[in-house]
């Protein structure tokens, strides 16, 4: 274990990130709006770091690309049936 080397009563610097997350948006914002994509709130998701090095940024994801294709419906859920 290594030791540890804050000095009690020492000020050490600090990020604000709240003020990172809020310019990260804008910059998402920026992007989305100069793409015109079709997914108007695109730049309100959150990606973990974890996704967004796997995720393919391509023109279907943007919604760039007019011819989707199709995707199946989710399934409906299921009634619980009560027996008396």
């Amino acid at each position: 274990m290594r030791p540890v080397r804050f000095k009690q009563g020492e000020k050490y610097p600090t990020v604000n990130l709240d003020a990172v997350h809020a310019r990260l948006q804008e910059i998402s914002a920026e992007l989305v709006r100069d793409l015109r994509s079709r997914f108007i709130k695109l730049a309100d998701i959150l990606v973990p770091l974890s996704t967004a090095l796997v995720t393919d940024y391509d023109e279907i994801y943007f919604g760039l690309k007019d011819d989707v294709p199709p995707q199946e419906p989710p399934p409906k859920p299921r009634r619980s049936r009560r027996h008396p």
